[in-house]
């Protein structure tokens, strides 16, 4: 009795360890073939997308594929053929994220959230299109963007002895304020607003990009 036992728990443990290599063989397929998809994402939603990451796009797509038709196979849809077709897309028509239906699901969001608190079914294209052109006119009457202003924000005066010194030969070459005296004071902001463009402190401005054959972008 005690040999049948013991058979029994080999037995078990056995199947235990058989169960166990199957759940880990078919988790560790299961998070690569997400590696594999989050790869493709990130691809196909980076803007600007670089021309040499299209070749590794499409075998990211091929293998993707591959994976679904051998462990998912009764599982599989048209849009994991789509997918294999966003390398020739891009490379025809640019990034995705400037033609993607999002900005269209984005903006139908609006209408249904003021369908179902208007709660006037009658004539919801009317009532839909007048509370459009409610919400543009409050923004646009209250909008600087047809404007050229200047604004600031976390302004205070220091001493002008204090800049440093590109910030002072700057000041004498563009407007021939020399930085000798030590009582002069002048207005320093955090964020400065001026037609439209934002400057920050410690921010840096790029004026224009030389690029190499080799790092050319779709944009």
């Amino acid at each position: 009795m005690q040999k049948v036992l013991d058979g029994l728990d080999k037995t078990s443990i056995y199947r235990d360890k058989c169960i166990e290599n199957i759940l880990v063989e078919q988790l560790s397929i299961t998070i690569y073939r997400l590696q594999v998809l989050r790869e493709m994402v990130e691809i196909v939603l980076a803007l600007p997308i670089r021309k040499s990451w299209l070749s590794y796009l499409k075998t990211l797509e091929i293998r993707f594929q591959c994976l679904l038709s051998a462990l998912l196979p009764d599982k599989m849809s048209p849009k994991v053929h789509f997918c294999c077709e966003y390398s020739g897309i891009i490379r025809d028509f640019g990034p995705p994220v400037r033609y993607w239906c999002m900005r269209y699901e984005g903006r139908h969001f609006y209408f249904k959230k003021k369908a179902l608190r208007t709660g006037n079914f009658k004539n919801i294209s009317k009532t839909l299109a007048t509370r459009n052109q409610y919400k543009h006119c409050l923004l646009l009457s209250k909008c600087k963007f047809l404007k050229l202003y200047s604004e600031t924000s976390c302004v205070k005066q220091t001493k002008l002895s204090n800049c440093d010194g590109d910030v002072k030969q700057l000041l004498y070459e563009k407007f021939g304020i020399e930085c000798l005296s030590s009582s002069t004071r002048i207005l320093e902001c955090q964020v400065l607003i001026h037609n439209h463009v934002s400057y920050k402190q410690n921010s840096v401005v790029v004026y224009d990009v030389i690029q190499s054959p080799s790092s050319i972008t779709i944009t």
